[in-house]
């Protein structure tokens, strides 16, 4: 097998095997490097079909292995092997050139291989050169080799993360309070989101400064996770340049270039911090959950346990919320008592009430829960965002806002604070502001998991406002990442409408119901307006499309 340069299999013949498939390509490569050349079939589900619903990942999986063995498996033993849960090659059968001493090719890794659409995959990518490059002979050599760390210096990295000084560059005295002041007040809006770890000021800061290489930091503060930066004069302004990488892999996961028009203006600083948060608190999230399930642990502890919860959760299928409870309970049993483990259970809570339309029973006992939570740590500002949303559920708007506002005043960059309380203000009447807090809430994070669900929420408080064409703008990229999403089907239809398009909006009827066929219109009662003419109405214009005839 060969990876260096465009990938390549020959038989033991010394004919070429033809593996046509870009994704079996790269599934034969990510096992022939991988330990004991195994992966679970959920780590390659979510690295090679990251974008595909749970159920249509592992059904592509099992296509894909059973072309791959027709192609691969000439002889017995078998080269490519799966089980329920394992997919893994022979590598004794397997000569492969990246593990050979050879000598610098100066050819690329897996050349010309892109799977658009596949982050994961690409993240992968970008880990496997950037540990190829480290070396000659194509191996990867420890990064910390040249960092000068003593034994004793290196710790162990942990779920952390560490800000290290943003640089003045060039360097420039009259300015370097501005850029150390960015660093230190991104540290303080890195600590409000709770469930991440940050290294103390003291230490980062503290780190000597030939220690630039992310592994070598990593090890030194012991942090997963290391944010460096510069800030630079440009023009008649600032750019700043912020990089978030793995500490474990020095893999860089993020970066962002931001110009600011002057360092002293606070609301332009404000809103660059929240976005920066923000942007970390996704990406990191995104990789600890494909850290975590792409591990094979029997015995998983307590943040493996919430973080594969948390892979499946996003994905809103009933099998998905099924597994991800159960690996909550299996949190629970370990520290009952834990807030991180009550949050995430309380958030599952909303996820399955949300999609089912819960009772008054269970949106009441959710409430419970999100207050035991803010009891557990009241500076956690997902518990008032849970508490806010039960309220809301409970049609109490005023205590609905005044959580929500609580939760954005704790973290100014909880994505979803946002959008919930923009949902509850145009629910109630404010659509003006809810419309300015939804819009926050994409700018935030415009690649968000919970996208469709803000950009939904814009689209009805557009509809409300009476800005049609605008309402069906956001339906569209909202249905655009979850077509089964109804709410966002009756924005649409209900704009078309109004616009008196009704070809169209009878059109988009039937797609609704052929995305999401259990859909009723007693569902709209569900949604809780403050004026319920408001449901009447959006169930008089399903109604109109579903009877129009030409």
């Amino acid at each position: 097998m060969t990876l260096l340069g465009p990938f390549g299999l020959n038989g033991a013949d010394g004919n070429r095997v033809a593996v046509t498939s870009k994704r079996g390509q790269a599934l034969l490569a990510i096992l022939a490097t991988s330990p004991r050349g195994e992966r679970s079939r959920s780590w390659l589900e979510s690295t090679l079909w990251c974008a595909k619903p749970s159920e249509q990942a592992k059904a592509s999986l099992r296509k894909e292995l059973s072309n791959l063995k027709k192609a691969v498996n000439g002889s017995e033993p078998a080269l490519l092997q799966a089980d329920s849960s394992r997919v893994w090659v022979d590598t004794d059968q397997l000569w492969i050139d990246v593990f050979q001493n050879t000598g610098s090719t100066g050819e690329e890794f897996l050349e010309g291989m892109d799977i658009a659409g596949e982050e994961a995959f690409e993240d992968w990518l970008r880990e496997k050169r950037s540990e190829l490059s480290g070396s000659s002979d194509g191996s990867s050599l420890p990064a910390q080799a040249d960092a000068g760390l003593d034994a004793s210096e290196v710790k162990p990295t942990k779920l952390a993360i560490a800000v290290l000084p943003i640089r003045m560059e060039p360097p420039k005295p009259e300015l370097e309070f501005a850029a150390y002041g960015f660093g230190e007040e991104l540290i303080n809006r890195l600590s409000r989101l709770r469930w991440l770890p940050v290294i103390a000021r003291s230490s980062s800061f503290a780190l000597a400064p030939e220690l630039t290489d992310p592994v070598a930091a990593g090890q030194a503060l012991g942090a997963r996770y290391i944010v460096e930066g510069s800030l630079r004069s440009s023009g008649s302004g600032f750019r700043l340049s912020i990089g978030l990488a793995d500490a474990e892999s020095g893999q860089t996961l993020w970066n962002e270039a931001i110009v600011l028009k002057a360092i002293e203006d606070p609301d332009a600083i404000e809103a660059t911090l929240d976005g920066l948060t923000a942007a970390l608190d996704h990406r990191i999230d995104h990789s600890e959950q494909l850290r975590a399930i792409g591990t094979t642990d029997r015995n998983p502890d307590l943040l493996q346990l919430i973080w594969k919860a948390r892979w499946h959760l996003v994905r809103l299928t009933d099998e998905d919320i099924a597994i991800a409870e159960g690996l909550l309970d299996q949190a629970a049993e370990l520290q009952p008592n834990s807030s991180e483990v009550m949050i995430e259970r309380a958030w599952l809570t909303v996820r399955k009430l949300w999609l089912s339309r819960g009772s008054e029973e269970q949106i009441r006992a959710l409430r419970k829960s999100a207050q035991a939570a803010i009891f557990a740590d009241p500076s956690d500002a997902r518990g008032h965002m849970i508490a806010g949303i039960a309220e809301f559920w409970l049609h109490q708007p005023l205590r609905a806002e005044g959580l929500l506002r609580r939760a954005v005043e704790l973290n100014p960059s909880l994505v979803m604070a946002h959008a919930q309380l923009g949902s509850s203000l145009y629910h109630k009447g404010e659509t003006e502001e809810a419309i300015e807090t939804l819009e926050t809430a994409i700018r935030l994070s415009p690649n968000d998991f919970d996208l469709f669900f803000t950009e939904g929420e814009l689209a009805m408080a557009h509809l409300t406002e009476g800005n049609l064409e605008e309402s069906i703008v956001h339906a569209e990229a909202s249905l655009s990442r979850r077509a089964a999403y109804w709410s966002s089907h009756v924005a649409r239809i209900n704009a078309l409408a109004g616009l008196n398009r009704m070809t169209e909006a009878k059109a988009a009827y039937a797609e609704m119901l052929a995305a999401q066929p259990k859909f009723k219109p007693h569902f709209i009662d569900w949604l809780p307006y403050l004026d319920v003419s408001r449901n009447a109405a959006l169930k008089d214009g399903l109604n109109q499309a579903a009877t129009y005839t030409d």
